[in-house]
């Protein structure tokens, strides 16, 4: 396993339970950590360690995997009082998995680097099904060595591995990425409603903007659950993605264009947030869409 055999994994949310199940299958030994432990009832094998804290878990790891909801999440696994900085060792590598802001990534990296340890971000795409399947699209940032030894890991989660270069270049990225997922996401609720509005029938329309158009990808995947109503089956939540697109529009240099498009969607997907559907998924922004 090109050096790393026992990976830790903090997380067992949407994405850490499918991912952790794929670091099963490829043989790793796992030191699970979850901040509700009995997220992992069910989930770990005789073969992995339950820890009690981050640091537990990152004790005697090769590697640190870190799939937690928000920077706040993430700064607590690894520097609050039992973070996982407290015990891993040098020759060992933190990898952040989750979606950050740009300012925590960058201290995040000099906390690692620090403590004398390896350090890789490698945000993901795929939502829960690519997950659970381990067909995620990792797009990974670190120094070339880094990423050279954590090949075979990430080939455990994912279909294809992305190098964007260094660590801000694949924190910018992902960012970019999950920015025009969402304004996406928002405007076919917007062109949904519309056609509600104009009597059209629901089902017809979607069946068409899946089969053509620029639309087609997220009314494929989405389109039904909003003209339906089904948001229970969660993929990726409101509140993520509306913290995405949040971190997304903080992230925009000083003299650069103005996001207006992304600022109103993540406008709508914060006022889902509002009216109690931030667990939801993120086709329920179609829902503040409602006649007037």
């Amino acid at each position: 396993m090109n050096g790393i055999r026992t990976v830790a994994v903090l997380g067992a949310g949407i994405m850490g339970r499918g991912i952790i199940a794929n670091l099963q299958q490829a043989g790793y030994a796992l030191r699970l950590y979850n901040r509700t432990r009995a997220r992992l009832d069910g989930l770990a094998t005789p073969r992995d360690t339950v820890c009690a804290t981050p640091a537990e878990a990152a004790e005697g790891a090769d590697a640190v995997l870190s799939v937690v909801a928000d920077a706040a999440a993430s700064r607590e696994v690894w520097l609050g009082r039992h973070g996982a900085l407290t015990t891993m060792v040098d020759g060992s590598v933190g990898v952040e998995i989750s979606t950050l802001s740009a300012e925590w990534a960058r201290q995040w990296h000099e906390a690692v680097t620090a403590r004398g340890a390896g350090a890789a971000v490698a945000p993901v795409t795929g939502s829960r099904p690519g997950a659970e399947a381990g067909t995620l699209i990792v797009f990974a940032g670190g120094a070339d060595i880094v990423l050279d030894r954590l090949e075979p890991v990430f080939s455990a989660i994912g279909q294809k591995v992305i190098r964007m270069g260094g660590i801000p270049e694949a924190v910018g990225f992902k960012l970019v990425y999950n920015m025009l997922c969402g304004t996406i996401l928002v405007a076919a609720a917007e062109a949904l409603s519309l056609a509600e509005s104009l009597g059209l029938a629901p089902a017809h329309v979607t069946a068409i903007l899946s089969a053509h158009g620029w639309g087609a990808g997220v009314a494929t995947s989405k389109g039904r659950n909003m003209t339906e109503a089904h948001f229970t089956d969660v993929e990726c939540a409101v509140g993520t993605l509306s913290k995405d697109l949040a971190y997304a529009l903080r992230a925009r240099p000083g003299g650069a264009p103005p996001l207006l498009v992304s600022q109103r969607a993540q406008q709508q997907l914060n006022r889902a947030c509002d009216e109690g559907m931030a667990d939801w998924d993120m086709a329920a922004v179609k829902a503040v869409y409602r006649a007037r």
